[in-house]
């Protein structure tokens, strides 16, 4: 798995870090979080016709769980932002040790398997300029990327 970040330089993180279930969902509630996690359903290595996004046994993707950046009026439309329709509780998930997260380049929940996961860089969501830095950022790089880059960018 990847180590250092793509996109997210600024702070990166040196050491493996294994947090708490109750600091790691406060650490992506506060962040724009670039991780890599090992694949729990892993695709087929013998299949010739697999698409860009699922090459790799492991996932690169930048993510956050700050429902209240993601939903706020200013940045909605830029991600294209849905309420999610689960009939599961936050027990099911935690028993399965999985985390619900925002894909900020795909933009749709997803899945985070915490099993074997690596952070390697982050943004604070925590002050306004913070926040207006990593939208502009947004805007600016990510928002018009070709499909095909931002799905190979989990295969990275």
């Amino acid at each position: 798995m990847r180590k250092s970040p793509l996109i997210l330089k600024e702070n990166r993180v040196e050491k493996r870090t294994n947090l708490p279930r109750k600091g790691l969902e406060a650490f992506f509630a506060t962040n724009v979080v670039e991780l890599s996690f090992k694949r729990r359903v892993k695709p087929t290595w013998f299949k010739k016709n697999r698409k860009t996004g699922h090459l790799k046994y492991s996932r690169h993707m930048l993510c956050t769980s700050s429902w209240r950046y993601i939903s706020s009026p200013l940045v909605r439309h830029l991600y294209k932002w849905k309420k999610p329709k689960t009939r599961r509780g936050p027990a099911w998930y935690r028993k399965r040790d999985l985390m619900i997260v925002w894909d900020i380049l795909m933009n749709q929940f997803r899945m985070v398997s915490l099993d074997d996961y690596i952070i390697n860089g982050y943004t604070p969501l925590t002050e306004l300029e913070q926040t207006a830095r990593f939208t502009a950022f947004y805007r600016i790089n990510l928002k018009n990327l070709p499909e095909n880059s931002k799905k190979s960018f989990s295969d990275k």
